[in-house]
């Protein structure tokens, strides 16, 4: 008896051995995901020092296909040319094959915050941030060095500065500190520019809004090409108070009226958790609507990413399963949040993903097909997380289709910490960018501490495609009752163990699975094409 069962586990656990050896997500897969190239960028010292919107790599793409990257820097040597002092803003544009065209620094003596960097339509691009410095390139400084300025930055074609300029305000009867700061800019469709951030000031650019009550709002600054002041306003919730700081981080200009999409944060770091705050304005920079969503716990907000129907997709971290999140939380302190809003400000859609170990989404593409890209970072192996280290932070990057079901993820990295956090798609082709660590795995070398990673992922060849099949897919993934799958002649589920479960055969190639019978946990989904190629991956049944 002792010898048959010892057989039998050994047999059961080599069938488990072989499926989870042959797993292969379906769509990895297919459509071959993988990056076209890599490329690492940097100096000795640390290149991208954090995670907020300030400190992250950021990216922009032109319609030339030239890529423009953005980010805070403390080195002065290899691909880094000089450093002013303390952090420094540095800037790179490439050519589609991730080649460096030129490379710039912006700086003082002080420390530069590089907050967002926009391609402009004459081969330049626009930069904004903000600065502690009061000398240099920061010479024109409102107050002293340690009151922060917004500032703007627009570099030509060929990479020179054209003009530098500071905006906000100084500290106000020595009460009030003159406190701005620049997150994102954008270029309006009358050739302005206009800059989203947070004030404090009562001075100087800010001064027709003078008001006590008005600590630490939003604040939106429409500037002429050559960095002139056209209009100030300020943004706030009707509960602002000293207690109550407002923030405006993304913005995105409508396509039907020519108002504008926003998100920021409504903190209240004193009386309750933060909140996601959205709103649309109109031209003249008036609130439509606004809203508040998220849990009645912690929410930090990431990304946006305006929606065909005039609404918007945000995402962040939220630290419950509450209030306007619901779902399975997966662990760690915070799970990734993604909802949908419509051109109303109604919360029309919502999910939770994520692993138990940590994660964050940072950038959000619309894909042209109803669809969304994200990318970040996940730190796991479970649920979300196809990986297999958890030494560090991976590469994430994710597909989503109109209903936030997730199609296919992919997830790679060194031994330490890899994080996405900016992403364009173009000509059928995802640009990544972020911040390395490592110098392993797909990380061909690092030049110290954290370094920029570039990557393009090319989608315009498919395996399946080429054989004039269009590949397999199943959706939702976490699912509960049902699966919904297409391409596949069968779809079969095993246990962990490689037992066989339900099937379901579809000579039209497409249906639906019952999965009710089965309890919550992680299966293999197994689809059969009619040219007999099999392919297997994870399934979260919640």
């Amino acid at each position: 008896m002792f010898a048959a069962h010892t057989i039998a586990e050994i047999m059961k656990q080599t069938a488990l051995t072989l499926l989870l050896t042959l797993f292969v997500p379906v769509l990895l897969m297919a459509q071959t995901i993988d990056t076209a190239w890599t490329k690492v960028y940097g100096g000795s010292a640390d290149d991208c020092p954090g995670f907020g919107y300030d400190s992250r790599v950021n990216m922009d793409v032109n319609d030339a296909g030239d890529i423009f990257l953005l980010t805070p820097t403390f080195s002065a040597d290899v691909d880094v040319a000089h450093n002013y002092g303390g952090k420094d803003a540095w800037v790179l544009k490439l050519n589609n094959a991730g080649d460096t065209i030129w490379t710039q620094v912006i700086g003082a003596s002080g420390n530069e915050y590089a907050s967002r960097i926009r391609a402009l339509d004459d081969g330049g691009c626009l930069i904004a941030g903000y600065s502690y410095s009061d000398d240099g390139m920061m010479s024109d400084h409102h107050g002293t060095a340690t009151e922060p300025d917004g500032f703007l930055a627009r570099l030509t074609a060929e990479g020179d500065t054209l003009w530098v300029k500071s905006y906000g305000g100084s500290t106000y009867m020595d009460a009030i500190p003159g406190n701005d700061f620049f997150y994102d800019v954008i270029v309006l469709d009358n050739g302005n520019y206009l800059a989203i951030g947070q004030t404090n000031s009562l001075t100087d650019d800010l001064a027709p809004e003078f008001s006590w009550d008005l600590f630490y709002t939003g604040w939106v600054c429409e500037i002429t090409p050559e960095g002139e002041v056209v209009d100030v306003k300020r943004i706030y919730r009707p509960d602002h108070d000293e207690n109550n700081p407002n923030v405006l981080f993304r913005i995105e200009q409508k396509d039907d009226n020519g108002g504008f999409l926003v998100m920021g944060e409504s903190q209240h770091p004193m009386q309750s958790a933060d909140k996601f705050w959205v709103m649309e304005l109109d031209t003249a920079y008036d609130k439509v609507w606004e809203y508040t969503y998220g849990s009645d716990v912690q929410n930090i907000s990431k990304a946006m990413c305006p929606t065909t129907n005039g609404g918007m997709l945000i995402s962040g971290t939220s630290q419950g399963a509450n209030g306007d999140v619901t779902g399975v939380f997966m662990g760690d302190m915070a799970d990734v949040w993604i909802a949908e809003i419509d051109n109303q400000g109604n919360l029309v859609n919502q999910k939770i993903i994520g692993c138990s170990q940590g994660e964050t989404i940072y950038d959000i593409q619309a894909d042209g097909n109803n669809g969304y890209y994200l990318s970040g970072f996940i730190r796991g192996n479970d649920y979300y997380a196809h990986g297999d280290t958890t030494t560090g932070a991976d590469f994430w990057l994710l597909r989503m289709n109109h209903e936030l079901d997730t199609i296919w993820t992919w997830q790679n990295g060194g031994t330490n910490s890899d994080i996405l956090t900016s992403m364009r798609y173009h000509n059928r082709q995802i640009i990544t960018a972020g911040r390395t660590a490592s110098n392993d795995s797909i990380i061909p070398y690092n030049h110290g501490s954290n370094d920029v990673w570039l990557a393009k992922f090319d989608f315009t060849s498919s395996i399946l495609t080429q054989k004039g099949e269009l590949p397999p897919k199943f959706y939702p993934n976490p699912a509960s009752d049902l699966v919904y799958f297409s391409g596949a002649q069968y779809i079969r589920v095993y246990d962990q163990n490689g037992r066989f479960l339900v099937h379901k055969f579809r000579g039209s190639g497409h249906g639906k699975l019952s999965l009710r019978q089965l309890t919550p946990g992680m299966y293999i989904i197994e689809l059969k094409t009619k040219n007999g190629e099999v392919f297997r991956e994870k399934l979260i049944i919640n």
